[in-house]
């Protein structure tokens, strides 16, 4: 779990807010990079303040079926926002998409029974 309210990574948390999905978000990719991409959950509550700075949480997979399914699930939706056309801020795309195809590449391989 990684904290992204600082400014170091403002990028990640206007992608999250922006509806990229938190793989293709650079702080994602460092999870996932280190072995904690299977799933994603955004720790982002708006209300009070006690629950400290939003962060992003990233799991490892129970077993190797568990990661080949998970990344079929990614592989969807990287696929959907590389194909949606919203204009978006051009530094969000132009940071978030080469991350997608990378993920997506890898991702479909595994899932498929890949590496």
């Amino acid at each position: 779990m990684a904290e992204y309210e600082s400014p170091a990574r403002s990028l990640t948390a206007r992608a999250l807010a922006l509806g990229v999905p938190p793989v293709a978000t650079p702080l994602g990719a460092t999870l996932r990079s280190v072995g904690c991409g299977a799933a994603f959950r955004d720790w982002y509550i708006p209300e009070g303040g006690r629950e400290g700075p939003r962060k992003l949480q990233g799991f490892r997979p129970v077993d190797t079926d568990h990661e080949r399914r998970r990344a079929a699930e990614m592989v969807e939706a990287l696929k959907s926002f590389l194909a949606d056309q919203r204009d978006l801020d051009w530094d969000v795309l132009g940071f978030t998409r080469p991350i997608a195809r990378a993920a997506l590449e890898e991702l479909a391989a595994l899932a498929e029974g890949g590496p």
